[in-house]
């Protein structure tokens, strides 16, 4: 039974691409549209407008805001470019707001790709979470009973599966939806929205207002795991 709390070491073997809690206050942010060196985050469209920053809770805690001051086509992303996506992969964060949400709500979906053919596409966003803290999947439909409220975290989990091509979303554990991953248009057929090869947005269309983004990780699998686990395991669970 007890074995049942434990991932296998073949979990572990998996490849950590990214994970920071933003209390090192080297987080590679930029806001000029541009990706600069190992930028985890880059302030796209209008950046002076739609300033990135690093914020800090009462308790020391340091996290990533975006403020959104105007209107527009405009979001934040973060980058995720050339990882291996064959074993598939999670992406996980915490997210909040310290202050109002932007009155237009904000969309975390991915980004653009570059298809061979059909030039540049951008798939369904993955969740909304609207002016009042509701989350919902991409068609509007209200999920879970607890939403943002500010001050506090929730965690946000999009996993890959590059067998089936979907992406699955889950809120602070809680299976949310899942949406396929592969592209068709015309004659563009199954072409698959690899999040790895491109990035994560978060925004769009947004309007006064920020949010909050902390403890981000990324990477390869398919099973969400504590990634920090295996370091901190005592004899007895590494016997196990």
């Amino acid at each position: 039974g007890e074995l049942d709390n434990f991932n296998t070491l073949a979990d572990y073997d998996k490849e950590v691409f990214m994970s920071s809690d933003f209390n090192d206050a080297a987080v590679g942010i930029t806001s000029n549209g541009t990706a600069v060196g190992n930028s985890i985050f880059v302030a796209n469209q209008n950046g002076t407008n739609h300033r990135m920053g690093v914020g800090e809770q009462a308790d020391g805690n340091k996290y990533v805001y975006g403020v959104y001051s105007t209107g527009g086509n405009s979001y934040h992303y973060i980058n995720l470019n050339g990882h291996d996506s064959t074993k598939g992969y999670i992406f996980e964060f915490e997210f909040s707001t310290m202050s109002a949400l932007p009155e237009t709500g904000i969309k975390i979906e991915a980004g653009g790709f570059d298809h061979p053919t059909a030039g540049r596409f951008f798939p369904p966003y993955f969740l909304n979470i609207s002016a009042d803290g509701t989350i919902q999947d991409n068609k509007g439909t209200a999920l879970v009973p607890k939403g943002v409220v500010v001050g506090e975290w929730i965690r946000i989990m999009v996993i890959f599966d590059p067998v089936e091509f979907t992406y699955s979303v889950y809120v602070e554990g809680q299976y949310m939806s899942t949406q396929t991953a592969k592209y068709t248009n015309g004659s563009v057929k199954d072409y698959v929205y690899d999040l790895s090869k491109g990035h994560f947005r978060v925004g769009t269309n947004t309007n006064n207002g920020e949010y909050a983004v902390d403890n981000l990780k990324f990477y390869s699998g398919t099973n969400y795991r504590d990634i920090d686990k295996f370091e901190e395991m005592n004899d007895d669970e590494l016997f196990l």
